[in-house]
C-alpha cells in the first residue's frame, strides 16, 4: 500500500514536471517567433498594414529632400549593386568616414602640402561625427579610422578616404587634400526618378537607371554606351548622352539616350524622423 502511494507521488510529481517544462518550451519558442518577426519589420521598414500608402508628386518637396539625403551619403558603387538589395546596415567603416567628410565644411584641410609643417590642427571625431549624423545613424571613432587600409597616395598620410589623406593625430584626424579638381572615372549612372510613394513615416522613391560608359574615341561628340546592369554585361543602347547633350534648358536633346523604358527600376525607402531623411534601402524591383 505504502510502495503504491509512493509510486503514485511519482507518477504526478512527473506530470507535474512535465507540464512545467512544456509550458516553458513553448513560453521560449513563442518569444522568439515574436522577436524575429518585430525584427523583421523594423529591418525591413514595413509601415502598419492599417496605414494607407499614397502616391506624392515626384517633384514634391519630400521626395527632394529624401533624395539629397542620399546623395549626401558616400557609398561605394561596387557596394551598392553587388546585390539585389542594399540595406544601410551594411555600410562599411570606408563609407562612413567618406559620409563623414563629404559634409565637413572643410576649414581644417590643408591643400596641395608637401611637407608636415604645413598641416592644419586635427578635427576632433565629434566634429566628424556631427556631420555623419545629418544623414546616418551612426558614429565613428579613431578606431573606425585605424580599421581602414593604409593605402594613402598622399606621402605624408596613413589613410585616405574620398580623395582626403588622414593622419590618427589624438582624439581626431589632420587632413590633407589635394592640389586640385580631378576628372572623373567615364562610368556613371544616369537616373531619372518616375515614381514616389508615402506610407507613415517611410518615403518610397522608383528611380529609372541606366549604367553608362564614356566612349572615349568618339572625339568631341558626347557618345556613351549605355547598360542595363552595373557589371555592364548587357549593352541597350549608344548613342548622345541626355546628360550632355541638351537643348540649351538643360533638356535632353533630340535623339538623345537613354529610352528609360528598357531599363530596371530600384526603389528607395527613406523613414522620416524628427522631419529629416534617413535612407534605408535600395532594391532592384525591375
Amino acid at each position: 500500500m505504502e510502495n503504491e502511494k509512493k509510486n503514485n507521488n511519482k507518477t504526478i510529481l512527473i506530470i507535474v514536471l512535465s507540464i512545467i517544462i512544456f509550458c516553458l518550451l513553448a513560453f521560449i519558442i513563442y518569444d522568439k517567433v515574436l522577436s524575429n518577426k518585430k525584427d523583421d519589420k523594423e529591418d525591413n521598414n514595413t509601415p502598419d498594414v492599417t496605414v494607407k500608402t499614397e502616391e506624392i508628386a515626384i517633384d514634391s518637396k519630400e521626395v527632394t529632400d529624401a533624395m539629397n539625403a542620399y546623395e549626401s551619403i558616400y557609398l561605394l558603387d561596387k557596394n551598392l549593386y553587388s546585390k539585389d538589395v542594399y540595406k544601410v546596415t551594411d555600410i562599411t567603416n570606408y563609407e562612413l568616414v567618406g559620409t563623414a567628410l563629404k559634409n565637413y565644411d572643410g576649414d581644417q584641410i590643408a591643400y596641395c602640402i608637401s611637407e608636415s609643417s604645413q598641416l592644419k590642427d586635427a578635427v576632433p571625431m565629434k566634429v566628424l561625427n556631427d556631420s555623419l549624423n545629418k544623414y546616418v545613424q551612426k558614429t565613428i571613432d579613431i578606431n573606425t579610422v585605424k580599421s581602414l587600409d593604409k593605402d594613402a597616395s598622399y606621402p605624408l598620410a596613413e589613410y585616405e578616404v574620398r580623395n582626403i589623406g588622414l593622419i590618427v593625430d589624438g582624439d581626431g584626424v589632420k587632413l590633407i587634400g589635394p592640389c586640385g579638381a580631378e576628372w572623373g572615372a567615364e562610368d556613371y549612372v544616369n537616373k531619372k526618378v518616375v515614381k514616389a510613394e508615402k506610407a507613415g513615416d517611410l518615403i518610397y522613391v522608383y528611380e529609372k537607371q541606366a549604367f553608362g560608359r564614356y566612349d572615349l574615341n568618339s572625339g568631341d561628340t558626347p557618345l556613351v554606351n549605355y547598360y542595363k546592369d552595373y557589371e555592364k554585361t548587357t549593352l541597350i543602347e549608344k548613342g548622345l548622352d541626355s546628360i550632355m547633350f541638351t537643348d540649351g534648358n538643360g533638356n535632353p536633346g533630340p535623339n538623345s539616350t537613354p529610352n528609360w523604358d528598357l531599363y530596371n527600376t530600384y526603389k528607395y525607402t527613406f523613414k522620416v524622423i524628427d522631419e529629416k531623411y534617413y535612407f534605408q534601402s535600395i532594391e532592384l524591383v525591375k
